[in-house]
């Protein structure tokens, strides 16, 4: 259901941006990654062993799949000046947290625990690294994640049907 949460968070978010100054959003936008990632990580609790002795996380492959990514696309949005990328012309200028964050993405192509959703991570890495795609279209990427990794799940084909156009 989280899923659904963020998919409002998104959704007023584009609104605002629509309705007020798009730098007014930038402070909003830049505080979801890191939370996101939190979720993601496959042990819950740190430290330095965490690799070997951490508590496994209690979200599901498929949850912790779609923070990484949708994290990264975001990080992938702002730029080293902090400003957001809403328009295509707008050229990448990565912060060195979005590249780490690709890089953690690309790891994943050859972990067994993710062998199943290797089509998937290969559509939404090619989605994160699409100069013509901004901020404005995460929503379509959540949609897709969605789609892909919740087909399962009826209470999320209400995200399917937002008609929010980039």
């Amino acid at each position: 259901k989280m899923l659904l949460l963020w998919f409002k968070i998104f959704d007023i978010i584009m609104e605002l941006y629509e309705k007020i100054r798009p730098s007014a959003i930038t402070s909003l936008v830049k505080n979801l990654p890191p939370a996101m990632l939190k979720l993601a990580e496959d042990r819950e609790t740190g430290g330095l062993f965490n690799n070997w002795f951490g508590k496994k996380s209690k979200y599901s492959l498929e949850f912790r799949l779609t923070s990484r990514i949708i994290a990264t696309y975001i990080l992938h949005q702002i730029n080293k000046d902090g400003s957001l990328r809403l328009t295509s012309g707008t050229r990448h200028n990565l912060t060195s947290d979005a590249s780490k964050a690709m890089d953690n993405i690309r790891t994943l192509v050859g972990n067994k625990a993710y062998a199943a959703h290797i089509s998937t991570l290969q559509k939404c890495m090619n989605m994160i690294l699409d100069s013509t795609r901004h901020f404005l279209h995460t929503i379509e990427l959540l949609q897709f994640l969605a789609g892909t990794l919740y087909s399962d799940k009826p209470y999320l084909r209400a995200m399917m049907f937002s008609v929010r156009k980039p």
